[in-house]
């Protein structure tokens, strides 16, 4: 059992500035909020705050592709619930894009447990894109790929039976609940030929997720077990 999906917030954009605004209409108090931030300056570090003081950790690094629009993924613990205002905040003046989304039945403690992001991702044709991969080190996580495609309009298809959340727009938001940890890409293809963009990918802990058992030891035969005076 993984994460469940709750909203997604399309994409706010804005030129010649250093903020740029979005909100939730309502979240679930104890759930997960993701914030997508784009700007069209090179290597850009932004940040993110909201009106309900969360603490926003970037997840990875920031996009570095010259000629490419530069990415990155945030996180936030979301105990209050309610309406939330978020900001992205840069520092230089340039033009700038965020959207939104949540999920519920992440892991209370240290939800995060790996990160591929922010990379740039070019599909030659209409073929299949193959973005990792991450390793989730525990059972029941949730996959999450986010990102932009720089074309604008495009329908994405799930080559690997994520979901997709994104209407067919420039947002790409796939996510995929996985049983067994392991090492895990995420495939998926579109309808325009050719189609590039940013993306970054995220395993998450859910409230059910574990470590798989340790596969050393023995219960017998060693120097100290206990043994059994006849």
């Amino acid at each position: 059992m993984g994460l469940t999906f709750a909203q997604v917030r399309l994409e706010i954009v804005a030129s010649g500035v250093t903020s740029v605004n979005q909100g939730f209409v309502g979240t679930t108090a104890g759930s997960i909020l993701f914030a997508h931030v784009l700007t069209t300056t090179d290597n850009n570090p932004c940040t993110v705050t909201d009106s309900n003081s969360n603490v926003w950790t970037p997840l990875g690094h920031v996009t570095v592709h010259p000629g490419s629009n530069q990415t990155q993924l945030f996180w936030a613990a979301n105990p209050s619930g309610g309406g939330i205002s978020v900001t992205a905040h840069s520092p230089v003046s340039t033009t700038m894009a965020i959207y939104l989304f949540e999920y519920t039945g992440q892991a209370a403690s240290s939800p995060i447990d790996a990160v591929v992001g922010s990379n740039v991702f070019t599909e030659i044709g209409v073929g299949n894109v193959v973005f990792g991969p991450v390793t989730a080190s525990y059972s029941n996580e949730t996959l999450i790929l986010a990102g932009r495609n720089d074309p604008g309009t495009v329908t994405i298809t799930s080559q690997d039976g994520a979901t997709v959340r994104s209407a067919p727009t420039n947002l790409m938001l796939l996510d995929r609940n996985i049983s067994t940890a392991g090492l895990y890409t995420e495939t998926f293809s579109t309808n325009v030929s050719g189609c590039s963009g940013e993306l970054t990918l995220v395993a998450v802990k859910s409230t059910t997720s574990a470590l798989p058992p340790s596969s050393g030891g023995s219960l017998l035969g060693g120097s100290s077990d206990f043994k059994f005076k006849l």
